[in-house]
């Protein structure tokens, strides 16, 4: 048994946040957190929305103190179906991101998570939440069915929890 730690927390309580509300409010739409799995997916049946942990800023309490605040950047890839579908999708995740959601900490066996515990912290995006279209700069038609109707949306979250 063991236990993520806080960068694939961030990650794992993003992907189950927007993986609860799109799922609330949508069909045929797949949350993944690997473009392997994103590019699995048969596009003609289910729009893919792809959530990672990039890089993370670790900003200094004060001025000499070893303690820090974690300001994970993340990386949330929409290939969508066709281009109303795409930009419905983008318009939906960053009213999402706008609101604050859980932070977990999960636990893990077997490669599996067997528990997941309520921190009480909340995941804030930092603001600019920044989206825009993925342009091959080329006919759509002859990209893969994957890559047509891409977006990308980059937001900076804040925990607002004081590391050492």
């Amino acid at each position: 048994m063991g236990q993520y730690g806080i960068s694939r927390n961030v990650e794992a309580s993003t992907i189950d946040y927007l993986e609860t509300e799109i799922n609330a409010s949508w069909n045929r739409v797949i949350v993944e957190k690997t473009y392997a799995r994103a590019y699995d997916v048969n596009m003609d049946e289910n729009a893919v929305v792809c959530i990672r942990v990039g890089d993370t800023r670790h900003e200094s309490v004060e001025v000499g103190s070893k303690s820090t605040t974690r300001e994970p950047f993340v990386i949330i890839d929409i290939f969508g179906q066709n281009d109303g579908n795409r930009l419905d999708l983008k318009d939906f995740i960053v009213k999402k991101l706008k609101q604050s959601w859980n932070y977990y900490e999960y636990t893990v066996e077997n490669g599996q998570v067997s528990a997941k515990v309520d921190t009480n912290y909340k995941l804030i995006a930092k603001r600019p939440i920044i989206d825009k279209e993925l342009n091959a700069g080329t006919d759509k038609s002859k990209l893969d069915i994957h890559d047509r109707y891409r977006h990308l949306i980059s937001v900076t979250l804040t925990l607002g929890k004081v590391e050492e």
